[in-house]
């Protein structure tokens, strides 16, 4: 499926599930990273940078924060109302990053 001619946000969803895996990819030494890397946490700490919409396409690996941007990019051009959420919370085991970011949109047959 081509991003540009999704249509709906379940297609987005279906295309984010075929085409996107979990991590980032990191621009300085061109290297994917995977979520269930041991490391995982060092490396976005020392290495993540946040993906364009277009990047995350290309290199086909982002994190929350990069797929919100895509999620964003396409809610944005289909004139939905959406906001982005962050959230950073506290954790009761080791974790250097208790963040997190989502996208939350208003269906179009809904009204208000």
């Amino acid at each position: 499926m081509d991003y540009e001619k999704i249509k709906t946000p379940e297609e987005l969803m279906e295309y984010m599930d075929k085409n996107i895996l979990y991590g980032f990819y990191d621009y300085k030494n061109h290297k994917k990273y995977y979520g269930n890397d041991k490391n995982f946490n060092f490396l976005v700490n020392n290495f993540w940078t946040l993906s364009s919409p277009t990047n995350l396409q290309k290199y086909n690996v982002g994190h929350c924060f990069d797929q919100v941007e895509l999620e964003r990019d396409f809610f944005t051009k289909n004139n939905y109302k959406y906001k982005t959420f962050f959230i950073w919370f506290k954790c009761s085991r080791p974790n250097s990053n208790p963040t997190h970011t989502f996208l939350v949109y208003q269906d179009k047959k809904t009204k208000n």
